[in-house]
Formats: C-alpha cells, sequence, structure tokens
C-alpha cells in the first residue's frame, strides 16, 4: 500500500469535504423543491374543496330566494330593505360633498 504524503492528504480532505458540502446543497434544494410542490397540491386541493362548498352553498341560497320569490341581494337597492334617502344619507352623496373624518 503506497503511502500518502501530507499534502495529498490535505487535498484529499480538502476535498472530501468540498463533496460532501456540494452533496448537501443539491439535497437541500431537492428537498426544498419537493416540499415547496407537496404544499402547492395541498393548497390546490384545499381551494378546490372550499370552491366546491361556496359553489354549493350559492346554489342553496340561490334556490331559496328563488323559492321564496325575492331578489338576489345583489339585485336589491337599500330602499328594498326599508331605508330612505335620509337614512342612506345620498342627498350628500349627490352633491359630491365629502364628509372629512
Amino acid at each position: 500500500m503506497n503511502k500518502m504524503t501530507n499534502e495529498e492528504i490535505d487535498t484529499a480532505l480538502i476535498l472530501e469535504g468540498e463533496l460532501k458540502r456540494r452533496v448537501h446543497e443539491i439535497a437541500e434544494r431537492v428537498v426544498v423543491n419537493m416540499v415547496g410542490k407537496i404544499i402547492q397540491d395541498e393548497l390546490r386541493k384545499h381551494k378546490e374543496a372550499m370552491m366546491m362548498e361556496v359553489s354549493i352553498n350559492v346554489g342553496k341560497m340561490l334556490r331559496v330566494v328563488d323559492g321564496e320569490h325575492r331578489k338576489p341581494l345583489w339585485e336589491s337597492t337599500p330602499e328594498d330593505f326599508g331605508f330612505d334617502s335620509k337614512e342612506l344619507n345620498t342627498h350628500m352623496i349627490e352633491k359630491g360633498v365629502s364628509r372629512e373624518i
């Protein structure tokens, strides 16, 4: 067996340390990328589930509104709820007067 010189041993240790550092760096990047993908997939699944739930609930509300022969809220005016222009302060809005705080 050949005996290595101190310089060769130092070089081998430096190369070993550099190799370990690079492997660790690459492994860290792979882990970060995989965790990111997993999180994105989970968020997408939860978003899809929430959107489905919202869609179902909106459909239920529309059926109730339609069954009671009412206008949907977005088609209603404040007057439909019993508010008059004085309560709504619309005369100030119509004049373009802004209320300073």
